[in-house]
């Protein structure tokens, strides 16, 4: 493969990521202006949100591009959060520990701070 060939591929490459990833927010913002005006409540528009971010990885994923794994996390914590909310399933009565669903969200942030931090910190 020559360097031109490898630059058109990389830039198909991006440009099939950010059309992906476009068409998430783009979905993402639909679903946010409808789950407002219809007053769907928190655990549909949870849910809804989970299943737009898992979806934008399986989409990425069926294109062969690389997987966002805090998407993945991102998504599938907002996806269990929605279902709790939806089907009004107290913390402490759903069938996995109440300290579970907000240590997972938890463990989230602070993996994605310090992943950043040190990733920036390296680049010096």
């Amino acid at each position: 493969m020559s360097f031109g060939e490898s630059n058109r591929n990389s830039g198909a490459i991006r440009a099939s990521t950010a059309r992906i990833d476009a068409t998430g927010w783009g979905v993402f913002f639909i679903w946010v202006g409808v789950s407002l005006v219809a007053n769907l409540g928190w655990g549909i528009a949870l849910l809804g949100t989970g299943a737009i971010s898992l979806g934008v990885q399986f989409a990425r994923r069926q294109s062969a591009l690389p997987v966002d794994g805090w998407s993945v996390g991102f998504g599938g914590c907002l996806t269990v959060a929605g279902l709790l909310q939806w089907l009004a399933v107290p913390l402490g009565e759903a069938p996995l520990p109440a300290w579970v669903v907000p240590s997972a969200f938890a463990a989230l942030g602070v993996a994605i701070l310090v992943s950043t931090w040190v990733r920036r910190h390296g680049q010096k």
